[in-house]
Parts: C-alpha cells; sequence; structure tokens
C-alpha cells in the first residue's frame, strides 16, 4: 500500500492555522456562535487528521530512516507528536465548552483553546520544514520515483531503501 503520510499530514498543517485564525475571530467577534462552530470543527478535522499523520509517519519512518539523517527525522517525528498532543488539548478545550455546566465558561475556555492552538501553529512551523528536508535534500520516500524518471541525480541509498521496504511491503 503508498504511503499516505505525505497526503495525511498536510490537512493539519492547513487546519491547523485556519483553526487560530477562526479561534482569534471568535475572541475578536465575542461569542459568535456561527464561528465558535466554525472554530470547532476545524479543531475536530485538525486532531482527527493529525492522529492519522503521526501514525502513517510512524509507518513511513521504516521508509525513508536509511536515507535521511536520523536526528533530522527524530526532531520531525518529535514536533509532529507535539503538535498532535497540543491540537488534541485544544479540542478537548473547546468541546467541554459543550458541557452544560460549563456552557457558562465557554468564552474563557474558547480563549484557552485558542492559545493552545497557536502553540500547535509553531510547532507545526516546525515539523514542516523538517518533513519537507527529508523529501527534497534526501529523497526520504520518494526513491520509487526517482526509478522512472532517468537523468534525476537520486540521493545515495533511496532506491535501494525504497525497495528493500517495498519488497518487505508485499511479505
Amino acid at each position: 500500500m503508498q504511503d499516505l503520510h505525505p497526503i495525511l499530514v498536510h490537512v493539519p498543517v492547513a487546519v491547523i492555522p485556519l483553526s487560530a485564525l477562526f479561534g482569534l475571530w471568535l475572541i475578536l467577534s465575542r461569542r459568535n456562535p456561527g464561528i465558535r462552530t466554525a472554530f470547532r470543527v476545524c479543531l475536530v478535522v485538525a486532531a482527527l487528521f493529525a492522529i492519522m499523520a503521526v501514525m502513517s509517519g510512524d509507518r513511513a519512518e521504516d521508509h525513508v530512516e536509511d536515507v535521511v539523517p536520523h536526528d533530522l527525522l527524530e526532531e520531525h517525528e518529535e514536533f509532529g507528536i507535539l503538535t498532535l498532543w497540543l491540537i488534541l488539548i485544544a479540542t478537548a478545550i473547546e468541546l467541554a465548552s459543550l458541557i452544560p455546566k460549563l456552557k457558562p465558561r465557554a468564552f474563557p475556555l474558547s480563549s484557552l483553546a485558542f492559545v493552545v492552538t497557536l502553540a500547535a501553529v509553531v510547532t507545526v512551523v516546525f515539523a514542516g520544514p523538517r518533513g519537507a528536508e527529508m523529501v527534497y535534500r534526501y529523497g526520504g520516500g520518494v526513491g520509487h520515483v526517482f526509478e522512472a524518471a532517468p537523468g534525476v541525480a537520486v540521493p545515495a541509498g533511496a532506491i535501494e531503501a525504497a525497495e528493500d521496504h517495498s519488497v518487505a511491503d508485499e511479505d
């Protein structure tokens, strides 16, 4: 099965900053129900796709660990996991405002969720370039593409690593 990490990861990369924008708009508009709903939906979508991105990233690690520097891979993974935890916390805080006893505190809870979402935006900013460097500088996860493109300079070990893992995936 083709690695889904490059596809899945772009949803939280886009939706987490969008969540922050809706959170800011919510704070500035003071209790706008439509904006609150948009904030919640973005947080839930970001959280679900962040879970899938981290899980697929764990699977993708086997395909790139032979061609990218270990430290770079670990930093990317750590920022990805931190992003996941932050967006899960922000989502839980915002969804807690749906609990009837906490409804009077909905605005402070949304404000806190916004702050945690901003922290998630920061971790995305650190995780993303590391993932891009693994792909564009070291050819991580794209060795099979280079095979089909004659004349392209292939990073050392990229094709062999892709072949080793594609054979293992078929077992």
